[in-house]
């Protein structure tokens, strides 16, 4: 029993398994942005923080 597929299916599945590879690709990157740009973000705030602890 072969199941025929139409071209419309065929498409969607397609974009389906190209928008997991995008998804495998892309998240470690903008994970890596989003720790990087909190780090850069609260720098200033984290090195207070740690000369306060240094001079207790």
């Amino acid at each position: 029993m072969k199941i025929e597929f139409s071209k419309a299916q065929h498409l969607y599945k397609l974009v389906w398994r190209w928008h997991f590879y995008a998804v495998l690709i892309f998240t470690p990157v903008l994970l890596i942005l989003a720790i990087t740009g909190g780090t850069y973000l609260f720098k200033s705030q984290l090195e207070h923080h740690d000369d306060q602890q240094e001079h207790h």
